[in-house]
């Protein structure tokens, strides 16, 4: 049973938003395709997680803290005897090993993820000690990629290649899952002490006069045209949205990239594209529909329900 959803990261999130409005570096453009190809790999891993019992307890995106060491979870399996932490990885092509050295067939050396693998294992071994449970950790690293090769592998049951994905699935089938109280404890606790924020997460700079304005559909990161007098559609996935709809997911994107600017009413109708798509009108609706009108005069912004409660 998944007891949480996959998270998207801030850094993800903020780069695709970017990718769209503006020119990434190239550097900044191939951090993009790892992190979706990340998350690529990660869902695939849950299509085949499926397939467990539903007493085994599922949790995803796990960012944890020990000895002001930060450590991620892509994948934590709660059975009855241990957990099972699972690191994904979706690479494609060969690759082989060299000695502690991790290259792509061009000799190209990328961080290894084993040693990933390893500290990841040993710090989340530390952090249920300090919580006070003692169950063993079995660390996993699942190549998910059917293109993927490691030539000179060792025998070493740490690794799953993709040929391997039915048995250990099958296997893990097959593991004690009668859970008590105490598992339920510990995935409670996981989610309580998770950090919702990464402090080492790369900040990217941007800014709104330089970002290109425009509707956007979030189902595939591309823009909106015009669909009927009421309606939008995505010009990549067809997609067919209200206005009204439209406009309230351009906003959740610019309070994403814009926490410190005040939500006003000729911001979001510039940010949708300053009336191309949508009219200052449909924009007060959108606003009004979801937010609160902090009225002062020619300085009047929206702000959420519970932040104007906590105000009055």
């Amino acid at each position: 049973m998944f007891i949480n959803q996959r998270v998207i990261s801030n850094e993800l999130r903020t780069l695709r938003s970017l990718n769209l409005r503006s020119a990434l570096s190239k550097d900044e453009y191939q951090y993009y395709l790892s992190l979706e190809k990340g998350l690529e790999g990660e869902r695939k891993l849950d299509q085949r997680l499926e397939e467990l019992p539903e007493e085994v307890l599922i949790l995803r995106d796990l960012t944890l803290e020990i000895g002001h060491s930060i450590f991620q979870v892509d994948t934590l399996l709660i059975f009855e005897n241990q957990l099972y932490l699972l690191e994904v990885k979706n690479l494609e092509g060969d690759y082989y090993l060299d000695g502690q050295l991790f290259k792509n067939i061009y000799g190209k050396e990328i961080r290894n993820p084993l040693l990933q693998l390893n500290r990841c294992a040993s710090l989340l071994r530390q952090f249920l000690q300090s919580v006070g449970f003692n169950i063993k950790v079995n660390a996993r690293l699942v190549f998910i990629n059917q293109e993927f090769t490691l030539y000179q592998a060792p025998l070493n049951t740490e690794m799953i290649f993709p040929t391997q994905i039915n048995r250990f699935i099958k296997s893990l089938k097959s593991e004690s899952h009668q859970l008590s109280q105490m598992h339920h404890k510990l995935a409670n606790q996981l989610l309580t002490k998770r950090l919702l924020t990464n402090r080492h997460e790369t900040r990217f700079s941007y800014d709104f006069d330089q970002l290109k304005k425009g509707v956007i559909c979030f189902d595939c990161y591309s823009y909106m045209g015009k669909f009927s007098p009421n309606k939008l559609k995505c010009q990549h996935c067809k997609k067919v949205s209200s206005n009204i709809e439209a406009v309230l997911a351009n906003i959740e994107e610019f309070r994403f990239l814009f926490p410190e600017k005040k939500l006003r009413i000729n911001n979001i109708y510039q940010w949708c594209g300053s009336g191309k798509l949508v009219s200052i009108n449909t924009v007060r609706k959108a606003l009004n529909k979801n937010y609160i009108l902090k009225r002062l005069g020619p300085a009047s912004y929206y702000t959420e329900y519970e932040e104007a409660a906590k105000s009055m």
